[in-house]
């Protein structure tokens, strides 16, 4: 689905397991309210994770595009990756399928917290 919008899958950053911990949790999500973090937390905390890198023109916005610019899959356009593969079964808490940036510096920041590329 992502290759065929022109992005690729960073050859230089495979794809990789990754397990959640409440760290990085915090750092992604702390921002939400209290309610919905800890169910965030409750859903995602130790949970296995794919972590990867996308290239190409205009990377994040093609991204937002192709996974849904809603959190809830539901809200999504069809044909994106959060509605055909996400659900929201666990009422405030989505599960979306994906995480991705909004914006080229929310990328850069989340490379950095993954270790994809250094400080």
């Amino acid at each position: 689905m992502i290759a065929s919008t022109g992005l690729e899958l960073d050859p230089q950053n495979p794809v990789r397991e990754y397990v959640m911990d409440r760290i990085t949790l915090q750092k992604l999500y702390g921002h939400v309210d209290a309610p919905i973090y800890k169910k965030l937390t409750v859903q995602m905390l130790g949970k296995l994770c794919l972590i990867g890198a996308v290239k190409g023109k205009n990377a994040v916005q093609r991204l937002v595009e192709i996974s849904g610019s809603e959190t809830d899959p539901a809200k999504c356009l069809p044909n994106t990756i959060r509605h055909r593969f996400g659900n929201h079964r666990l009422g405030y808490v989505h599960e979306n399928a994906i995480h991705r940036p909004k914006t080229d510096e929310e990328a850069l920041d989340q490379f950095k917290l993954f270790g994809i590329m250094d400080e």
